[in-house]
């Protein structure tokens, strides 16, 4: 499907299906929101353009997927960081994970079923990335 064709058809069905959030803003809200919303598009494939067949995905541009993200964010239908954690995630386990992991674990991500978020911890500065510092030993 074209970029533009995908839009319209999802702006149709985004304006005839009611996903907007509750009056409470806690972080478990957002959460509980985000999965909410991406078990609906998903159900209803819209969350599966862009991604490949081999996880659960219906195939086409990786735009779809932004296109997406950016209809989810502008309605204010999920809050954009933890939404975005789809985007870091799912690529990199796709990329990177043996192919019967990821076709396992993607779809879960994808349909809500599963929050995933990144994680360090670094000998020195914790989970504060900005005060990570390196050095260099030459060998040889």
């Amino acid at each position: 499907m074209e970029a533009d064709e995908f839009r319209a058809k999802l702006v149709s069905w985004l304006d005839t299906h009611d996903l907007s959030p509750g009056a409470d803003h806690s972080f478990d809200a957002q959460v509980a929101q985000l999965s909410r919303v991406r078990k609906a598009l998903f159900d209803a494939g819209w969350m599966r353009y862009g991604w490949p067949a081999e996880v659960g995905g219906l195939g086409g541009p990786a735009v779809l997927r932004a296109i997406l993200g950016e209809e989810v964010a502008t309605r204010f239908l999920a809050e954009p960081g933890i939404y975005s954690m789809i985007e870091v995630l799912a690529p990199t386990m796709i990329s990177y994970a043996r192919p019967e992991l990821a076709a396992d674990m993607v779809p879960r991500l994808l349909d809500g079923t599963e929050q995933w978020c990144q994680g360090f911890s670094e000998p020195g500065s914790g989970s504060d990335l900005a005060s990570l510092t390196t050095r260099a030993e030459q060998r040889g």
